[in-house]
């Protein structure tokens, strides 16, 4: 099984899991439930996919400030969604632009950085 089989299997049953015990136990945690949910679910899919990647044995060289960069997007997102919170904003798709922004910054930040490092690696 590919690397990207395994990460995906083991994704999908998290996010499985989490939606089972978002339905169970979510009304506990009161009207920060959605934020909780949002929060554990990104950082569930960072946690797997880091350690995936740290377990391969065919993944020689590792980019360290990739995964650092992608952490801090999550953390920045579940802040936003606190944020979010405290002004009483309610609407999903609020929330799903807030997200689609900051996953896009994220995205153009490590293009940006994969560019300026291939440039400076082809001198």
């Amino acid at each position: 099984m590919k690397l990207n089989e395994k990460e995906n299997l083991f994704q999908a049953i998290f996010v499985i899991a989490i939606v089972v015990l978002k339905r169970h136990y979510g009304s506990a945690l009161g009207e920060y439930e959605n934020i909780l949910f949002v929060f554990t679910a990104a950082i569930g899919l960072f946690i797997i996919n880091w350690l995936l990647k740290r377990l391969d044995k065919n993944n020689v060289e590792m980019d360290m400030w990739e995964d650092k960069w992608d952490l801090v997007t999550i953390l920045g997102y579940g802040l936003a969604l606190l944020v979010l919170k405290w002004l009483h904003v309610t609407n999903i798709w609020v929330m799903v632009v807030v997200g689609v922004l900051i996953v896009g910054v994220n995205v153009v930040v490590k293009l940006k950085r994969r560019e300026i490092k291939k440039n400076m690696d082809a001198r």
